[in-house]
């Protein structure tokens, strides 16, 4: 499902940029759900942790109903490995930092995929969320699975490129919940997540799609020069314009974006309903007159 490049600011699913609090639950060993946009009539698997080797997995039914239980675990990275740098947690290039007590026990998070009958992947990372429209929204949630083989306090933070994860509370053994509550800076976009042993929101509900306003391009950083395009995706708006890898977006709707944060530049970009249209000014081969194209806005569902 995921058809871009992941190293490029996208468009189409945002970049993420965000600031959160979150919350934590234990569930015991068992964790029952419906994917509420589940396609109506098929049936499936849906599976915690890589495909092909999961830690669990259970059916999922015509109705998109599942009812997955959840095994005691034995084999987990070190909790001290968190406080480390490079962190455990939070992928490349992150730095954990503060205290967690005990410090001996081992820890792990989860995400869930969905697939088909056939087997075929239908969501590489199915989501837990308070909406599946757009993964910027202020104020939206999302959760993860956490595995503790001991009751540990936290008072941590991780520092990612792009984000802070602040990790703060006691959790439980066994198997967690956690929450992640987003606040958007609208002005720089820096990401703050915060995990926290506050009560699990209501509205949580499993999507295997998510669902953005988007263009079809994927960006760099912006320069003086402009905000270079790195992908256009076949088909989708951008490339029906004629947008080119390569090109230099100096101009949106006539504003000139050269000393915008490429976050600020998104949501100019994204900043308008389905079917609106937004008019760019553009460089091409780094001189020249700027050819102006006009690209309309569809929702993209990913």
């Amino acid at each position: 499902m995921r058809l871009l490049d992941p190293r490029t600011a996208l468009l189409i699913t945002t970049v993420f940029i965000l600031s959160s609090t979150a919350s934590a639950d234990p569930i015991g060993n068992q964790l029952a759900g419906i994917i509420t946009d589940w396609p109506a009539g098929q049936t499936g698997e849906v599976r915690i942790g890589p495909a092909e080797s999961p830690v669990a997995s259970a059916p999922i039914d015509a109705q998109g109903h599942f009812n997955l239980a959840l095994p005691t675990l034995n084999t987990l990275s070190p909790i001290s490995k968190i406080l480390k740098t490079p962190s455990s947690y939070g992928g490349a290039g992150c730095q954990g930092t503060g205290t967690a007590q005990p410090p001996t026990g081992g820890f792990q998070t989860f995400r869930f995929g969905a697939f088909g009958a056939d087997g075929k992947a239908l969501s590489n990372e199915l989501l837990w969320t308070t909406t599946n429209q757009n993964a910027q929204q202020d104020g939206s949630a999302w959760a993860d699975l956490w595995y503790l083989d001991t009751p540990t306090t936290f008072d941590s933070t991780v520092t990612c490129p792009g984000r802070t994860d602040h990790i703060i509370g006691t959790f439980a053994s066994g198997w967690n919940v956690a929450v992640f509550q987003r606040q958007v800076n609208s002005q720089t976009g820096a990401l703050t997540q915060a995990v926290s042993s506050t009560p699990l929101p209501q509205n949580l509900a499993w999507y295997l799609y998510r669902e953005m306003i988007g263009v079809g391009v994927g960006m760099g950083q912006p320069s003086t020069q402009g905000l270079p395009v790195l992908q256009v995706i076949s088909g989708q708006s951008a490339d029906k314009a004629g947008l080119q890898v390569g090109d230099l977006i100096v101009e949106v709707d006539g504003k000139n974006i050269t000393a915008r944060s490429q976050y600020e530049v998104i949501q100019l970009l994204r900043g308008g309903p389905a079917g609106s249209t937004v008019n760019l000014g553009v460089r091409r081969g780094g001189t020249g007159d700027l050819k102006q194209l006009i690209l309309t806005r569809v929702l993209l569902r990913l």
